[in-house]
């Protein structure tokens, strides 16, 4: 079964400075496989030295939806231990199916229902422009399976849990 949409993504984000404490907000519309999404974002980033080489993220999200309204949270935190070392770790949890991330350069559009994301990475700056990198993420989600069932006498539906854990490494070219 095939079918063809026009599936689209727009988003504004912006984020005020008080010092060592930012506010973060935006909002995302988008349409992705006939479904209509409306995505609100509201947060903080903390940087408790005045820099940039330890910060902490945090950012609660709202998906209203033609499926139904969803929530969602993330928690990040951010160090640079020395100008050529970059650690970071970043938990994404709640109702994730259909959220835009990195201003909508990720839709997280897929048949399971994802409920938990967690990434961590390593980054060694060899060069001015050449980044090294390992990264590790594990996917938590529940997948739905249709069955022919003998004690309904009809279809049945239920959900296994999936975990996925991937370890992703590679090259980085900063212009």
């Amino acid at each position: 079964l095939t079918w063809q949409t026009n599936d689209y993504s727009l988003a504004l984000h912006g984020r005020y400075h008080f010092g060592v404490v930012s506010a973060t907000g935006g909002f995302t519309k988008a349409k992705v496989n006939d479904t209509s999404i409306l995505q609100y974002n509201l947060g903080y980033q903390w940087m408790p030295f005045g820099n940039a080489r330890f910060t902490q993220q945090a950012e609660m999200l709202y998906l209203v939806s033609t499926q139904g309204n969803q929530l969602a949270g993330r928690f990040s935190l951010s160090w640079w231990p020395n100008p050529k070392w970059l650690i970071e770790a970043d938990w994404l949890v709640g109702t994730l199916n259909n959220m835009s991330e990195q201003y909508s350069y990720i839709v997280y559009n897929n048949p399971e229902q994802v409920h938990s994301r967690l990434e961590t990475s390593v980054s060694w700056m060899v060069g001015q422009h050449l980044q090294l990198q390992l990264r590790f993420r594990q996917l938590k989600s529940n997948r739905r399976y249709d069955f022919f069932s003998n004690t309904t006498d009809g279809l049945a539906t239920q959900y296994y849990h999936t975990q996925s854990n991937t370890f992703i490494g590679g090259i980085k070219w900063i212009f």
